[in-house]
């Protein structure tokens, strides 16, 4: 139904609507449309390869367009978002007051932790452990992937440890 920018720029935003909301993005099809007739107007209904270009595009920021290099055009760049920003608070101690999107120190510090090869599946893995394992709220730090490397997983796991051998709560 919305094959192509030219078919999504010709949406109707109530039919993209309903179609986004499985996704949660039905709040984003009006921002869809729009970007849809920039790609036309702008790049002939392709989608950019450069950053540059894709952050050129209103409503596009640097995650969306680390996305579409990382997932569609399989370029070495890193994920951040919310969940990215809690697993390495978490998992490094990492500190901010900032949000994901405008740390330029956590794009650097994900930059710099990229994998030189599987990178796309490394970013997939993270952004899936930050939204499923290390949750906002009562983080499932026993069946983390990654909880050897995690300083918060092993405070948790010690204080697990510690209750289960004294059987009170420490």
């Amino acid at each position: 139904q919305f094959g192509t920018p030219e078919d999504m720029a010709r949406a109707n935003v109530e039919a993209l609507t309903d179609t986004l909301k499985p996704l949660g993005l039905y709040s984003r099809a009006g921002l869809l449309i729009e970007i849809a007739k920039q790609l036309n107007s702008k790049f002939d209904g392709i989608l950019p390869r450069t950053y540059e270009e894709l952050v050129s595009l209103k409503g596009v920021g640097q995650y969306t367009a680390n996305a579409i290099l990382c997932l569609a055009y399989d370029e070495r760049v890193p994920l951040v978002d919310g969940s990215i920003l809690r697993l390495f608070r978490r998992c490094f101690s990492y500190s901010t007051n900032k949000e994901a999107y405008v740390d330029k120190n956590l794009w650097q510090v994900a930059q710099e932790l990229l994998p030189t090869n599987n990178f796309r599946e490394y970013n997939l893995g993270l952004l899936d452990v930050g939204a499923v394992v290390c949750k906002h709220a009562n983080p499932l730090c026993s069946i983390c992937p990654i909880a050897k490397v995690c300083m918060q997983c092993s405070k948790e796991l010690e204080t697990h440890i510690l209750e289960e051998s004294c059987g009170t709560k420490v």
